[in-house]
């Protein structure tokens, strides 16, 4: 019965590490396939863009705050290239989550971390 309990803790811990790792690796995927394009690589922003700000300097807030924003759940609708973008982007099936991607970028590219 005892192992029984541990090999269940075992399972759920690594369902969980499991699912971590699924949100960061389709995170990185919509980001390099879509976002990196205008963004840049490394999320430093793109001079030739200007509608593409630099994100590594944004808090995990900052960057959760504009992400729900471009889907429509946030305060500030002026991101009109941004909301055909996240269109195409779930149109190709790839669909994120604000919270996932805010953390991808931030944990990754950040420089104030």
């Amino acid at each position: 019965m005892r192992h029984s309990k541990k090999l269940l803790a075992l399972i759920v811990t690594a369902g969980v590490v499991s699912g971590l790792n699924a949100a960061s690796i389709k995170s990185g995927t919509v980001y390099t396939k879509n976002c990196a394009l205008c963004h840049g690589a490394r999320a430093e922003g793109n001079s030739k863009v200007p509608d593409a700000p630099a994100l590594n300097r944004l808090s995990k807030e900052e960057l959760v705050t504009k992400l729900s924003d471009i889907k429509g759940q946030g305060f500030d609708n002026a991101h009109e290239r941004m909301e055909k973008n996240a269109r195409i982007i779930e149109l190709r099936g790839m669909k994120y989550d604000a919270h996932d991607m805010a953390e991808y970028i931030y944990s990754r590219f950040n420089k104030d971390k």
